[in-house]
């Protein structure tokens, strides 16, 4: 009986041995020997094809604050980007264009604000929203107007009409200072 012990042990351990040269193999195929260098060394004449560099991440906050065209341009990358950016980033991005006084960005704000209108991949997907304030919305709305928004006219109208019904006295300065 002793001799098939030693015999069914030597079984267990080269079995055992197998396994771990086995995923030591694939930890190396998958792992250190990466597709694109297994293609380059296949098809060494597409080698030139093959990026060096990784792409810079089209919803990565200084990617997205780069874009050529204002934000005209930032804004549609940002709802494409959807839950891929934080509503943090989105907010830092509105603020600075807001802080250039774009019209686009000063709209998106007075929308924001405006509980009668929603921009739903800004606010529901990724997540950016603010309390209803038509006095807010009202400002922002003027200063897109003012910056060239021919679509904040339309906006800052009805924002009007809802504050010239309020008896608030935040209501009526609003009214008073941007609905004139």
């Amino acid at each position: 009986p002793e001799p098939r012990d030693h015999r069914a042990h030597a079984v267990v351990a080269a079995g055992a041995a197998a396994v771990l040269i086995a995923v030591a193999a694939a930890i190396w195929w998958f792992w250190w020997d990466q597709p694109s260098d297994r293609l380059a060394k296949e098809n060494p004449e597409i080698k030139e094809t093959i990026p060096v560099a990784n792409e810079p991440d089209s919803c990565e906050l200084n990617t997205l604050k780069s874009l050529d065209g204002g934000f005209a341009k930032v804004g549609p990358a940002l709802r494409d980007c959807g839950k891929s950016v934080s509503a943090d980033a989105t907010l830092n991005i509105i603020e600075d264009f807001a802080q250039r006084s774009d019209p686009d960005a000063l709209l998106l704000f007075g929308t924001l604000y405006d509980g009668q209108e929603l921009d739903a991949r800004i606010e529901n997907l990724i997540g950016l929203t603010f309390d209803p304030d038509d006095t807010r919305a009202a400002e922002y709305y003027a200063r897109a107007v003012e910056a060239g928004s021919d679509r904040a006219e339309q906006l800052l109208s009805a924002v009007c009409q809802r504050l010239s019904g309020s008896n608030s006295t935040l209501a009526k300065g609003a009214h008073d200072d941007f609905c004139q």
